[in-house]
């Protein structure tokens, strides 16, 4: 594991072979351990111990410092049940008046400080560590409905503009809450891109409150958009940001050649889940190590999207192996 391969790597300057971040790995790790996930959020030392192991078992350079990103929603007034093989769901959205203002208080928040103690414990694992908390609209969703911010977009736009600033405001609040002990932030718009939005919508109504939220990130400004981003790869603040995370769809020397930024990608994670993901797995990471070639100083190999709980260890323990037979070792 290298922390410092990683740091290179965001520098534009990584000279040997690319960093190896999962990146949504957590829940996985936890799901394929003894603890639960709700022993983990009881355990945060229990739950470092957890991700080291896993990590070390996969050789990964950089690790999510906490599965649970959307916990300030519980904080904020919404319910939320745990069960194991999905992670927190929010079952209640309170936000039904937008005119309600948003009041985080991640110190007074029970999962956010159990996240805050395990990146404690994961300091000294030699690993980078970053923190993840949602996008201002993927947060807005979850507070406010998904269906009913889509419509207030269309339809009541001073309503959409008061609920993303107060989100900004929050996932601000939280990324500088978590700083102390990550060295990244990882905004993820999971809601809030082409795998849900028009493109139109995703350039017009969400990378600009985007663009709000990382001018307060102080530490590493990493961003995440679920779905293909070809449409939208113009339109993405790359020059403020220091790394890019999307979906599958966009071929990865397209995306570096339009990107200044590093970029991390490479291997489908519906991929890991097929019965014949090893030859499906190994043709991916020989591919994305040709594709990304030109561009190899700021390319970062991973998932390109979460690692569903039920994927084999054994389909992400073998990147490594893979990232050798591609010939960048």
């Amino acid at each position: 594991m290298s922390r410092n391969r990683v740091l290179e790597a965001l520098q534009g300057a990584n000279e040997g072979r690319p960093p190896v971040i999962p990146p949504f790995q957590g829940t996985w790790a936890v799901e394929n351990s003894e603890l639960s996930l709700s022993e983990a959020i009881d355990s945060p030392e229990d739950h470092a111990k957890v991700q080291i192991a896993m990590a070390e078992r996969c050789g990964f350079d950089g690790i999510e410092g906490m599965w649970d990103w959307v916990c300030m929603v519980e904080g904020l007034g919404a319910e939320v049940r745990i069960g194991d093989g999905m992670g927190p769901l929010t079952t209640s959205h309170p936000l039904e008046d937008p005119d309600i203002d948003l009041e985080p208080s991640p110190e007074s928040d029970l999962r956010g400080k159990s996240n805050l103690e395990t990146m404690r414990h994961l300091e000294d694992s030699g690993m980078y560590i970053y923190s993840t908390v949602p996008g201002p609209f993927t947060l807005g969703g979850e507070m406010r409905g998904l269906e009913q911010l889509m419509m207030d977009m269309i339809l009541e736009p001073e309503h959409y503009t008061k609920v993303l600033s107060d989100c900004t405001e929050v996932i601000a609040e939280y990324a500088d809450f978590y700083s102390e002990s990550s060295e990244g932030t990882l905004i993820c718009e999971s809601t809030g891109g082409p795998a849900l939005l028009s493109p139109e919508d995703t350039c017009s109504n969400v990378l600009p409150w985007v663009s709000k939220a990382f001018n307060r990130v102080g530490n590493h400004r990493l961003l995440h958009i679920s779905g293909d981003p070809t449409e939208i790869i113009g339109y993405v603040p790359t020059n403020e940001i220091d790394l890019f995370s999307a979906g599958d769809g966009m071929a990865l020397d397209v995306m570096l050649d339009k990107t200044e930024c590093a970029v991390l990608g490479g291997i489908s994670a519906a991929s890991l889940r097929n019965d014949g993901w090893r030859d499906e797995v190994r043709k991916q990471i020989i591919n994305a190590m040709e594709e990304s070639s030109l561009y190899s100083e700021r390319f970062i190999i991973g998932a390109t999207s979460d690692i569903s709980p039920d994927t084999p260890i054994e389909a992400v323990e073998i990147w490594r192996q893979f990232i050798a037979e591609g010939g960048r070792c």
